[in-house]
């Protein structure tokens, strides 16, 4: 029973991977800073672009 908990905990969290086509899936770590910089970048726009300058005012 454990394998079967081990092995849908492992599809599950292949499912929730984020593919990103337009950056090589590397396993360097500077690629994975780089990936990481834009996924906090295009983050961050999205939650200025909701709460505009406010989501800033408690930084």
């Amino acid at each position: 029973m454990a394998n079967k908990d081990i092995q849908l905990k492992k599809d599950y969290l292949q499912e929730e991977e984020i593919v990103r086509d337009d950056l090589p899936n590397k396993g360097s770590k500077r690629a994975l800073q780089i990936r990481r910089a834009l996924e906090d970048r295009k983050e961050t726009k999205k939650l200025s672009s909701f709460f505009g300058d406010s989501y800033w005012g408690d930084v």
